[in-house]
């Protein structure tokens, strides 16, 4: 039994290790050129399902937030109840996430760098 518990208390521990080493932290993207955000845009959009997405005006060097505005009407309709969706930028130990802020969906970005919000 005193064993069981020792065995316990030692992956507690260890599980702690690795969640303090591990730190999530807000952040920017590293490299905020058309190409990156190029990337980031289709990495949004496939993961709205969506063929594409347009983001509103935003320091992506020095903001942490991203959103996606809704598409623009048709030439049929007068309004939408389409709301943009926000995403907010972090960092976990050396990745680049975005997190959905009304779900808190995670999305790990590929291929693309982010520095702590400083």
């Amino acid at each position: 039994m005193i064993r069981g518990v020792a065995l316990v208390l030692g992956l507690m521990a260890a599980s702690g290790c690795q969640t303090q080493t591990e730190m999530t932290v807000p952040a920017v993207l590293d490299d905020a050129s058309e190409s990156t955000i190029a990337d980031l845009k289709s990495q949004l959009a496939t993961a709205l399902n969506r063929t594409g997405v347009r983001l509103a005006e935003a320091d992506f060097a020095s903001s942490a937030r991203v959103t996606v505005i809704p598409p623009p009407l048709g030439p049929h309709e007068m309004n939408s109840r389409a709301i943009p969706i926000d995403f907010d930028l972090f960092l976990r130990g050396e990745r680049c996430y975005v997190v959905r802020v009304e779900t808190g969906d995670e999305i790990a970005l590929k291929g693309i760098t982010c520095r702590a919000l400083s």
